[in-house]
């Protein structure tokens, strides 16, 4: 089967506070129709309807911070359908923030806690969840060429 690249939706949703501010991170959470968006500058982790891209919540504040519940630069997202949670790569706060999932009407996305851990030394830039194996792929810098992915069991 080839792949046809035919564009099939765009999502450029308009309008006060609906504007993403640079999404650089996407994850799609099927049973809900949802979609999350980590948005680096804007602190959050926005969701939004798969089809329409209208908003219906957000992980994070949307304020730079590294206390609980806030994001600084968060780069990738993951669901775990499972457990209703959602990972985050927060990448200058180096560490995994989870949260509850959304859902359609709203409910939802408290904070959890976080995964901090000797190897996250720098920036945190990705996550990859598989709910089969439980495990969750994260992607961190040490230095300025040094990377590494390391796999938990969670």
């Amino acid at each position: 089967n080839a792949v046809s690249g035919e564009i099939v939706r765009t999502l450029q949703p308009q309008g006060e506070g609906q504007q993403m501010i640079v999404p650089s991170g996407l994850a799609a959470d099927e049973r809900e129709g949802l979609l999350y968006v980590a948005e680096e500058c804007g602190h959050r982790v926005s969701v939004r309807e798969m089809r329409e891209g209208r908003m219906v919540g957000q992980l994070g504040t949307g304020k730079e911070g590294g206390g609980p519940g806030e994001l600084n630069d968060p780069c990738d997202v993951a669901v775990d359908r499972r457990r209703e949670i959602v990972w985050v790569a927060d990448e200058l706060n180096s560490r995994v923030a989870i949260f509850k999932t959304v859902t359609r009407e709203g409910g939802g996305g408290e904070w959890v806690g976080e995964i901090r851990h000797p190897t996250f030394l720098k920036h945190v830039w990705g996550v990859s969840f598989d709910e089969n194996s439980e495990r969750l792929a994260v992607v961190t810098q040490e230095g300025e060429n040094d990377y590494r992915v390391d796999v938990f069991r969670v």
